[in-house]
């Protein structure tokens, strides 16, 4: 309609042109109107625009001409990017322009930081639940680690972390297995689960967790645990090929053994795992076997070397230094079967560190 206020007619051509252009104008009657000064080039396509919205002739010069037929998507990118905090007058009124806020940061877990990194873990059975439910409602144990995650025969919502995010168990199909008998059919008298463990590491592998974290710590439900007494005890281990033990039988063993209860792998020795799983699952007599043995005879196999934490650890299965009051600064104390009892222990030791 504006066009037909000019002076004669134009060729199709310059007609779509100039439509273009009007629309260019328009939106930069919107935006602010500042643009850098390289984008002064395109700027007089939506100038001549403008004028001619004001009623100008319609004639232009021809190099005028040449660019509003060139250029015209140009300028109507241009029109929709204009940057705040330059003015700059192109016959268009211009209003300001407001940035929009920030997007609010993304919340963060606790100890997601910590060094070193710790990725913790545990099997649950049904019998557990209300205890590892416990520990993540207090978000303590393995839920104060870096990073963390539970496994079960079903999936299960334990609660949720710090962000509000449910936190839920990953299902594993896990078989059913018995009890050995110590001197008959077995080489202890506890759970012959190493079936179950082999999947649950395989799992723990793919998910890529290991490889985030300094070190992967396997852990009983019924451990009451301190992650930042153990992240202070591995420092000096962090980017070394080791594996925890953490009981004696007799004051000189300097291996020692490894009890089930909690189990450390640097991110080098889950990786000598994982590269060569089939050595251990495999190549190793286990079916005699807890998970725990046989995860120390793996880590024998591939030559990584022992690190003992025998005066950090409380078990009440371990000949020495088991059953240790909780009122002592150890990194675990087990067993503690029900919430009740893995909370006062927890408390008893916490507050004396905390005093100090």
């Amino acid at each position: 309609a504006v066009r037909g206020n000019a002076s004669g007619g134009e060729p199709s051509e310059r007609h779509q042109a100039a439509e273009v252009s009007s629309q260019a104008a328009a939106v930069r009657g919107n935006a602010s109107g500042s643009e850098p000064s390289e984008r002064y080039h395109e700027s007089e396509v939506v100038y001549q625009a403008a004028a001619v919205r004001n009623n100008a002739s319609a004639s232009e010069p021809p190099e005028r001409r040449k660019e509003a037929e060139v250029s015209p998507q140009a300028a109507a990118v241009h029109g929709n990017d204009s940057e705040p905090g330059v003015s700059e007058s192109h016959g268009v009124a211009a209003a300001a322009t407001t940035s929009s806020p920030a997007p609010p940061k993304a919340c963060q877990r606790p100890h997601a930081d910590d060094e070193p990194g710790l990725f913790c873990w545990g099997v649950m059975y049904p019998s557990d639940a209300a205890l590892v439910k416990s520990q993540l409602t207090g978000k303590a144990g393995m839920f104060a680690c870096n990073d963390y995650a539970v496994i079960s025969q079903k999936e299960t919502l334990l609660g949720t972390d710090e962000c509000g995010e449910d936190i839920r168990t990953w299902e594993v199909d896990l078989p059913e297995v018995r009890k050995g008998h110590y001197g008959v059919d077995a080489e202890t008298s506890s759970w012959l689960n190493v079936p179950v463990f082999m999947p649950c590491w395989d799992a723990i592998i793919r998910s890529g967790k290991v490889w985030k974290h300094a070190f992967t710590v396997k852990l009983d439900p019924d451990a009451v645990f301190f992650p930042d007494r153990l992240a202070d005890f591995l420092k000096p281990h962090a980017g070394k090929p080791i594996f925890t033990t953490d009981c004696r039988f007799w004051a000189g063993d300097q291996v020692g053994k490894l009890f089930g209860a909690i189990e450390v792998l640097s991110k080098q020795a889950v990786g000598a795992y994982s590269d060569h799983a089939d050595t251990c699952k495999n190549g190793l007599p286990w079916q005699r076997w807890g998970e725990d043995m046989w995860m120390q005879k793996c880590m024998g196999k591939l030559e990584i070397p022992a690190v003992g934490m025998f005066d950090q650890v409380s078990d009440g299965s371990c000949p020495l230094g088991g059953n240790a009051p909780c009122s002592q600064n150890k990194i675990v104390f087990h067993p503690q079967k029900d919430a009740g009892q893995w909370w006062e222990c927890w408390k008893q030791s916490a507050q004396p560190a905390q005093a100090q």
